[in-house]
């Protein structure tokens, strides 16, 4: 057996996923089981599992992802999107030893602008 680059047999494990059927190729058992089987068959360098790295190649793929890289969630992205817009909309305390206010969740945003006025 020729021992693959790591990419080589990334290119070959996705051709042969692929070349299953669409009914064999649905749930992460189905591709655990895959990864197990085709681990003994790849050779490859790496420094990890050779099982967990091809079944981490066919998760990406079951989940639409691309082969590699490092593309967060589509939910992770929006979070932190979110995250960013409300740190930016807080002022920060007068004593920057003051303990942070807690908002009430029901305040409108008319009572919200009106206690930022009130403070300053």
């Amino acid at each position: 057996m020729v021992q693959q680059t790591k990419d080589e047999a990334r290119e070959e494990t996705l051709r042969r996923w692929h070349a299953l059927s669409p009914d064999d190729r649905q749930s992460l058992e189905q591709a655990e089981f895959f990864a197990a089987a085709l681990a003994g068959e790849l050779d490859f360098r790496t420094m990890g599992n050779s099982r967990k790295i091809i079944l981490g190649w066919l998760v990406r793929d079951l989940a639409g992802l691309p082969p590699w890289g490092n593309v967060p969630p589509e939910s992770v992205t929006t979070a932190m999107r979110q995250a960013a817009t409300d740190m930016a909309d807080h002022d920060p305390p007068a004593n920057e030893n003051a303990e942070p206010q807690e908002d009430d969740a029901d305040d409108s945003d008319e009572d919200h602008e009106a206690r930022r006025r009130a403070a300053e």
